[in-house]
């Protein structure tokens, strides 16, 4: 299997204890929100919970490596920032573990 054409970005986020069930209520409509307001560009996400540590999550975004991307792959990013920001101020930790925005796909 050959996956030549996706780009992805991968968050790790930290919720406060206790909102680990909202957050993924949030994820899941953030996705279906997503994918259909970037159809063309946004392949959806991937989301994992630590085994052990139940409040740490990461996320794997998929994104179809197609002319056009990178002109809206910024105002995607914004939007998700400002939307965390927003639903949940310091209640959830966010870093880039890697973004296709940031770096340069070698080897495909």
């Amino acid at each position: 299997m050959c996956y030549k054409n996706i780009l992805y970005n991968v968050n790790r986020n930290i919720t406060k204890p206790g909102l680990e069930c909202s957050y993924i209520d949030f994820v899941e409509e953030l996705d279906e929100y997503l994918l259909s307001t970037y159809p063309k560009y946004y392949l959806g996400l991937q989301l994992y919970q630590d085994d052990y540590i139940s409040n740490i999550f990461h996320v794997v975004a998929s994104y179809n490596d197609i002319p056009g991307l990178y002109q809206v792959g910024p105002s995607i990013s914004d939007y998700i920032s400002n939307l965390y920001d927003s639903v949940w101020g310091n209640s959830v930790e966010r870093t880039s573990v890697f973004s296709y925005l940031t770096s340069q796909k070698i080897i495909s």
